[in-house]
This record gives C-alpha cells, structure tokens and sequence, in this order.
C-alpha cells in the first residue's frame, strides 16, 4: 500500500513501536493514513450515476437526498466521544472504519488474498442505508453460476447490532419482501451484470488495530496472515448461520450453502486453518472473542 508522507512515517513509527492496547495511541498512528484511504475507497466505490438508464432520476435522487441527511447528522457529532472506543470520536472512530475497509478491499483485489474473488466497494446509498461496506462476487466450479457475499468491516469489539441484523435477515427471509442482504446498484467484475442484487448472505469481516497496524508496516501484503483470519472469519459464520437457517428457516438455505461451499474449498486450498494455529499469532483474539460471543445468539 503506497501512502504519502505523513502515511510512511506512521507506518515507521509502527514498526519500531512495542506492542499494546493503547486505543488512542494506536488510532494517532494509522490515522494519518485517512486521506488516501478515503481518496482511493470513494474512486473505486460504485457510482449511483451509472445507473440512470435503470433507475428513474427521482428515485436515485432520493437515495443521494438520503445519504447527504445522514452526512449531516454525522457530521453534527462527529467530535463527540464514541463511547466504547476510549477517547476517539466518532469521527476518528468512522475514520479508523475506512481505513480497514480499504486494507480489506486492497487485500482481496490487489494482493489476491481469496482466489476467484473480486471486492466491490457499494454506493454510499447501500453502504449508509443497507448496511453493506462491500460486495464480495466469486465464481468457479466450486458454485452454481456466481455467488455473492455482502461484507460488514469493522475493528470495534461491539458487534452485537451488526451479527442482531444478519439473524433478523435469516428468520425473515421469504425470498420476496425479505431477501437477506439486498444491493441496490450493483456491478458484476464477472459478468457484466448492473442492478439490483438480492438474496445475498451477510458476514462481519472484524480486524483488531494491532492486525491493522501490521497490515500497515507490511512489506508483503499477499501472504499476510489477515487474509487468513478474513477468510476463516468468513468461513465459520457461514457454517454457524447456515446450521442455524436449517433449524429456524430453511427456505434461505441455498444462498448460504452456495457461499460456504465456496468459502469451503478456499479454506482448504490455502491451508487457512493450519497456517492460523501454527503462527500462533494473538493481535485479533480480541475481535475473535467478541465474534465467538455474538455467535452464540444463533445456537
């Protein structure tokens, strides 16, 4: 990842730093990164624009009217304390989002970290409004045509409202009103498809600041261990909601069996598993708690 000055000199102060749960320590050093994560995300984020010969213009006017009320609120608070993340702000708490989100999306469709796997980053009007940071699209043998993955990212240890909407999804899918995680402007880096995608499984990609911090020093971004907790990550909510969805309402069960059978040949593949509990490796134990306890609420 190429960042300006103030970028690489943060990333140097990481480098040398000790370790620990220093919050807003941590934060002052990966912030500086901001700017050109925000820059990047908001060139490569899909265009509601793009859309006008499929979406009347009063109704993609209403969805920008949507999002610049909701910017406006923000930015009415974002001074504010957050609250479970020490002294950060909102503001520096959203800032701290983008910049994982962009490590993520890098991860995946610069470094390669999931084969067959491309990461689209969503309008503002389906990221604020529905809840979905980016689209995962894949497509192989391994799955019936192409499947499709809404990705929530976050480095906040209070995930219980987001995994509360991935459980709401499942016990009210119907398949017509209520269709899981739905993407409103969607294009397909497969296909060509551009519209309204539906019926697509939810999963939390959780990262804590110590893996964003060696994400940021890294001088090998393809064969980080990140991209192996991503995965994992991935791979055990879809076997938990799918053995959920059996018992709760099985009528939703095809799209999370397409995802996870994929998710499943990609994990063996690259030896997810193996490599995680031969590295040993600590910095996201505490995100991976706060997933084990969300988790239970699908037991």
């Amino acid at each position: 990842m190429s960042f300006g000055n103030p970028a690489e000199a943060a990333a140097y102060n990481l480098d040398r730093r000790n370790r620990g749960d220093n919050i807003e320590a941590t934060a002052k050093l990966l912030l500086p990164m901001h700017a050109r994560c925000a820059e990047q995300l908001q060139r490569i984020a899909i265009k509601p624009e793009e859309f006008s010969d499929l979406y009347a213009p009063e109704s993609i006017q209403r969805d920008n009217d949507y999002v610049a009320r909701r910017k406006r609120e923000f930015e009415a608070g974002r001074n504010e304390k957050a609250g479970s993340h020490g002294e950060l702000t909102m503001g520096e708490v959203k800032q701290l989002s983008e910049i994982l989100e962009y490590q993520i999306i890098k991860g995946i469709n610069v470094d390669g970290w999931i084969p067959f796997v491309k990461a689209m980053k969503t309008a503002d009007a389906d990221d604020i409004g529905r809840g979905v940071d980016a689209v995962m699209e894949f497509s192989k043998d391994a799955v019936s045509g192409q499947a499709g993955l809404s990705i929530d990212v976050s480095f906040s240890h209070d995930l219980r409202s987001k995994f509360t909407r991935i459980k709401n999804d499942i016990d009210q899918f119907d398949n017509e009103t209520n269709r899981l995680a739905v993407i409103k402007y969607f294009k397909s880096a497969q296909s060509g498809f551009r519209g309204e995608l539906s019926g697509i499984p939810r999963v939390v990609v959780a990262l804590d600041l110590g893996v964003m911090e060696d994400m940021a020093r890294s001088k090998n971004m393809k064969d980080h261990l990140a991209k192996h907790i991503v995965i994992s990550e991935i791979t055990h909510q879809l076997t938990t909601f799918r053995a959920y969805a059996k018992k709760a309402n099985p009528l939703c069960l095809p799209p999370l069996d397409r995802t996870l059978k994929f998710m499943n040949v990609i994990q063996t593949h690259l030896g997810t598993q193996q490599t995680l509990e031969e590295s040993e490796y600590i910095k996201n134990r505490k995100v991976n708690d706060a997933i084990a306890r969300n988790l239970e609420m699908f037991k």
